[in-house]
């Protein structure tokens, strides 16, 4: 903010000061009045300028430029009254500048105004969009755990059929009968062995039958344990055609599927606790 000043000199006639000042008109023609000038300098016009002090102070020394008498002095030959008739229509009045002003803050207001609401619009938006989301994966939940219903429902209905009780009876048979196998498998060739160590009579005898008794056990046991884990993986296999799914098997499905449907019961109310205000 500064001022625009037009300054006369009684002792200089026919001569005007046109410059700038950051300060009042008035105290800047206080400060020109020293012992080198003989009369005071009068404010004869003055003009407040909000910015841009100094190219305003050239844009008024560009108009007045035929009338100046040095390129280094502000002073300018030529009569107040025609001086003010060049400059005055370059400059705003108060009111004009009132008004200005007015128009601008006006237009401030209305641009934050405009990007308020932009800013609603776009939390808005995003929230929009976030329910949206929420409400998409939740329908995605619910169907999964309605799909996880069906299943666990038709594993119950299937394992309380006769035939899955058949199945759970032959699978038991199966279990017993492998280990039996084993322990035969591992148990015969000592009991073998300790017969033929008591049918010797003598101790290289007794350590000869229990060696030869020991292996040959091993061998033929481990032979026949074979047969028979063979023979039990084709009526399993056997079982499973005619019988569908074992028994055992649908127990670890229906667990999965236990713990599947309450990772998914505890993903919906997840999403639900989020989507709640």
């Amino acid at each position: 903010m500064g001022f625009i000043y037009i300054f006369t000199n009684e002792s200089m006639p026919g001569l005007v000061k046109v410059g700038l000042t950051t300060r009042s008109p008035e105290e800047r023609a206080r400060e020109l009045d020293s012992t080198g000038v003989p009369m005071p300098f009068r404010v004869a016009a003055s003009w407040p300028v909000e910015s841009d002090l100094k190219i305003m102070e050239n844009k008024c020394h560009q108009l007045l430029k035929e009338f100046r008498l040095s390129n280094n002095r502000e002073f300018f030959k030529i009569e107040v009254s025609e001086a003010i008739s060049i400059l005055d229509p370059h400059f705003l009045t108060s009111e004009q500048i009132a008004l200005e002003k007015e128009r601008i803050r006006k237009k401030r207001e209305q641009q934050r105004h405009y990007e308020e609401q932009l800013k609603k619009q776009r939390i808005q938006e995003k929230e929009r969009l976030s329910l949206e989301r929420w409400q998409g994966e939740i329908e995605s939940l619910k169907s999964n755990i309605n799909l996880l219903d069906c299943r666990l429902e038709s594993i119950k209905l299937t394992l309380s059929q006769p035939e899955s009780l058949i199945s759970l009876a032959l699978y038991k048979f199966h279990e017993i009968l492998s280990l039996l196998v084993v322990i035969l498998m591992r148990l015969a060739p000592f009991a073998m062995a300790l017969f033929g160590f008591i049918s010797g009579e003598y101790i290289i005898q007794k350590l000869l039958f229990a060696g030869g008794f020991y292996f040959v056990s091993l061998f033929f046991f481990g032979f026949l344990g074979f047969i028979c884990i063979a023979l039990i993986g084709q009526i399993e296999r056997l079982r499973c055609a005619i019988f569908g799914e074992s028994y055992a098997q649908q127990q670890v499905t229906l667990g999965t599927l236990v713990c599947k449907l309450k990772e998914e019961h505890n993903k919906l109310n997840c999403l639900e606790s989020k989507k709640t205000p």
